[in-house]
């Protein structure tokens, strides 16, 4: 969807980009971008698809026994959504 989204609206999308993953203000930093910037940001987002994780992130299921299995520190990232079992 990114990638439709950097063609359609590309200023937009990298606004948009800018205020979830910075804490410079998304306008500032927009305006500081010039159409070469624009076209990198496109061409990421050509060039590099989340589609295949996204899909297997639906089907992949992590059980109590290989939980319990991690013998060191570990950080586990994890977003539920309420449509979905858990």
């Amino acid at each position: 969807m990114l990638g439709f989204f950097m063609r359609v609206t590309p200023r937009k999308t990298a606004r948009q980009n800018l205020f979830i993953f910075s804490t410079h203000d998304p306008d500032d930093a927009l305006n500081r971008l010039s159409e070469q910037d624009i076209q990198k940001f496109q061409h990421f987002f050509r060039e590099h698809s989340s589609r295949q994780g996204a899909l297997n992130d639906l089907t992949h299921t992590v059980g109590p026994q290989l939980l319990r299995s991690v013998s060191q520190p570990t950080l586990a990232v994890h977003s539920y959504s309420p449509g979905r079992k858990p």
